[in-house]
């Protein structure tokens, strides 16, 4: 990973630019939306012409928040500076990796573990989110933030850390949540619609995905999977399945949880989740990366076939012992 620039650097590269396109990931959750959204608002404050796009279109549950409406999928236009944000490489930009990797002025702000630098300039910290380096880059540009960046920020803190549950909840999170809420956010009201509601559609996949549940290693191990025939059984998309790795993480006993999603014919997306083993290093033994503790990758087969490989991944690489 290339050397980090100072933070007064960043915020100067943002200051000197007229023009600036924002780019996230694809499927795009909480802390994608809300950093990217924030540091938006934020640099038309000052004056700046700012889009932001996503090679895919967001989610239900973020759509309903309103946040759709400030994506295009595609830029049409010539801008000063490219940034993009919560990418811990140039393929979670999708369709856009190509446009945007071939732009000389780039910045890049992410939090993943395995970061792996693509980007003229980098503001890259192992952190809880994305949204808690929008909120320090923030304050030392001086740039206000006002209750609609504090929500947005919010949404990304919450969401990243398991509502403040996940190991990266450290007391500088809890610090910056207390900065935000001080703007008069709706906490509660966050809480309903990003945690305690979800449509019926979403439910019924969530039934199928669990009755089926698989336990590996005696129990140390636990693997969920949603295939095409259960998006189109209960007619649901895969920006459903947020959350549901989860469910096979938190089984008493278990210390991985992996959630395959098709994501096309012979593609499934593999998610991870740990109590403490480093499964960044599994995926990136395909490719993926991520944090410690959650991480991803891409794996090409057939279906039982890509479950083996994780399966011996994992033993190979941490459970030696097995």
């Amino acid at each position: 990973m290339k050397k980090n620039d100072a933070i007064e650097k960043i915020a100067d590269v943002l200051r000197n630019a007229d023009s600036i396109a924002l780019f996230t990931h694809s499927r795009p959750d909480g802390d994608a939306l809300g950093s990217t959204l924030a540091l938006k608002f934020a640099l038309e404050k000052l004056g700046k012409r700012v889009s932001a796009f996503c090679d895919t279109e967001v989610g239900y549950k973020y759509s309903s928040l309103g946040l759709d409406k400030f994506f295009s999928l595609r830029p049409s236009d010539k801008y000063d500076l490219y940034v993009a944000l919560d990418c811990g490489d140039s393929g979670r930009l999708g369709d856009l990796s190509e446009f945007f990797l071939k732009q000389k002025n780039t910045l890049c702000i992410d939090h993943h573990y395995s970061h792996i630098s693509f980007c003229r300039y980098n503001y890259v910290v192992d952190c809880s989110s994305t949204c808690e380096l929008i909120f320090l880059l923030l304050n030392a540009s001086e740039i206000e933030i006002d209750k609609q960046i504090a929500e947005l920020l919010y949404i990304g803190l919450s969401t990243d850390t398991g509502n403040f549950s996940h190991s990266n909840t450290t007391p500088a999170v809890f610090r910056v949540a207390e900065a935000l809420a001080k703007k008069d956010i709706d906490i509660a009201d966050l809480y309903d619609k990003l945690y305690a509601s979800c449509r019926f559609e979403r439910t019924r996949l969530l039934g199928r995905v669990l009755s089926r549940i698989r336990r590996y290693y005696d129990g140390k191990l636990c693997l969920i999977y949603v295939t095409k025939e259960d998006f189109d059984a209960t007619e649901t998309a895969k920006d459903e399945t947020e959350g549901f790795i989860d469910y096979a993480v938190n089984v008493e006993g278990a210390r991985i949880g992996v959630s395959l999603c098709e994501h096309g014919p012979n593609v499934y997306k593999v998610s991870m989740r740990s109590k403490g083993e480093n499964v960044s290093e599994v995926c990136a033994h395909f490719g993926g990366g991520g944090h410690v503790q959650a991480a991803g990758c891409m794996i090409s087969g057939f279906f039982e076939d890509v479950v083996d490989k994780v399966l011996k991944a994992v033993r190979d690489i941490l459970w030696t012992d097995l």
